[in-house]
């Protein structure tokens, strides 16, 4: 989503989150610190050279396992809310729910038409898919 959308407290209360993603921590504040919510705070630069660094997926998929398996729900938000938290999405689509690139990209487009992560975050998701198959190679002995 977008920064307007973690700014609006009824539109947050309207649909239960309890968590949020902030992937433009320093220039976005966590909005509702204070009031019951979640925050994981991030800095994610909208280029097509940022590095989502294995560490960074790894943290925001925790956070989202951890929130939906206590019941939570979760708003993954950055500035417009088109390319740095839809990738956060879409990488925890292809790592925790199994989905291809092309899947995941369907099913939040579903949910959000505006998904459109720049070019730099999707060679970074094909390849986070590439090495999530399991290897075809036979090993060398």
């Amino acid at each position: 989503g977008s920064q307007d959308a973690a700014a609006d407290w009824c539109l947050l209360q309207s649909l239960a989150v309890t968590h949020v993603v902030n992937a433009v921590a320093t220039t976005v504040p966590n909005f509702h610190e204070g009031r019951g919510l979640t925050y994981l705070a991030l800095e994610l630069l909208d280029l097509p050279d940022f590095t989502l660094t294995r560490d960074t997926i790894d943290k925001v998929c925790d956070f989202i396992d951890e929130a939906l398996s206590s019941g939570g729900s979760v708003l993954v938000h950055c500035n417009a809310g088109v390319s740095r938290s839809c990738a956060l999405v879409l990488a925890f689509l292809i790592l925790r729910r199994g989905m291809d690139l092309r899947e995941a990209l369907e099913k939040a487009r579903t949910a959000r038409p505006v998904v459109r992560p720049n070019d730099g975050f999707l060679r970074q998701l094909r390849e986070l898919q590439k090495n999530m198959r399991p290897s075809t190679q036979s090993p060398s002995s």
